[in-house]
């Protein structure tokens, strides 16, 4: 392949993983939950995308409202509000909300959800994510999955905080075989961005790469997620 590095300005976007499950948070008012998250339940989420929370009714209350939070501090908070006093028309056994919460940028955090259930002369009910969603801070993009021999292949890396760390793309599979060959080093610049473009040689038509970057930040070493490009 041959490589050529060019300078561009690329939108930010981190891509979040979540697996939810219930759990209880005492005192303070907060009994064990007669609410249920329901989701978000795995997935992944886009800083700017609209991510659905989804809860239900599991006992008999006075239901009044319903608040929601999220925390990048564990499962105890401190929270931040999404929304408060959120209605709830419906107060019966069973009866399923939604709210859509557009993601903030959370970068390099395992965010939590939590609902609580504000009932009438009764106490309050929480449901709480657990584990959190974790934000990935280094991300790979294509500008397509699927190239033909002879074209060029764009790939784009972003790493949150992390401007002019040195980093890499990989090749880390090709044609079903694993492997560990760069495609390219360098620095990420001043936005913690950098893009690269690759003449596709002819000779790889019909088959497919895994690409993976690595960068070495403040914390140590930043992994991306895959990007799987096929040659046509």
């Amino acid at each position: 392949m041959a490589l050529g590095r060019t300078a561009r300005r690329h939108p930010r976007a981190w891509l979040a993983t979540i697996t939810t499950s219930l759990a209880v948070v005492g005192g303070g008012g907060l009994a064990s939950a007669e609410v249920e998250l329901m989701s978000p339940h795995g997935g992944a989420f886009d800083v700017g995308s609209q991510c659905s929370i989804e809860w239900m009714i599991t006992g008999e209350r006075l239901t009044e409202n319903f608040d929601l939070y999220y925390s990048v501090d564990g499962p105890r908070g401190p929270w931040q509000k999404i929304a408060i006093d959120v209605p709830a028309p419906d107060i019966s056994k069973g009866a399923v909300y939604k709210f859509s919460w557009e993601v903030p940028e959370l970068r390099d955090s395992a965010v939590r959800i939590r609902v609580v259930q504000d009932n009438k002369g009764d106490e309050d009910f929480v449901a709480v994510s657990e584990p959190g969603f974790l934000v990935q801070p280094l991300v790979l993009e294509a500008s397509t999955r699927d190239v033909r021999t002879g074209a060029e292949m764009e790939v784009v890396s972003a790493a949150a905080r992390e401007p002019g760390a040195r980093a890499g793309v990989y090749v880390v599979e090709f044609a079903g075989a694993k492997l560990f060959a760069p495609l390219a080093l360098g620095r990420l610049d001043k936005e913690g961005q950098w893009s690269l473009r690759a003449a596709v040689d002819r000779e790889l038509s019909g088959t497919s790469i895994t690409l993976r970057t690595f960068a070495r930040g403040e914390n140590g070493i930043l992994i991306s997620n895959d990007v799987v490009v096929n040659f046509r």
